[in-house]
């Protein structure tokens, strides 16, 4: 297991060499994370789209 101070440092030199979205874990979670949302999204756009809702408002 890598030491998280040790990562800390990584994460500040991969967020020197171009941000957090070109690499490192950082990317990967947030990724992740917004795999996550972009599914749960999905379904609630749906159910808007199905009743109305929010996607019927000007």
């Amino acid at each position: 297991m890598v030491d998280s101070a040790e990562m800390n440092n990584v994460n500040l030199i991969k967020v020197k060499e171009g941000g957090v979205d070109r690499g490192g874990w950082s990317w990967m979670c947030w990724t992740e994370t917004t795999e996550r949302a972009n599914k749960e999204s999905d379904h609630s756009v749906r159910r808007r789209r199905a009743g109305g809702g929010l996607d019927a408002e000007p």
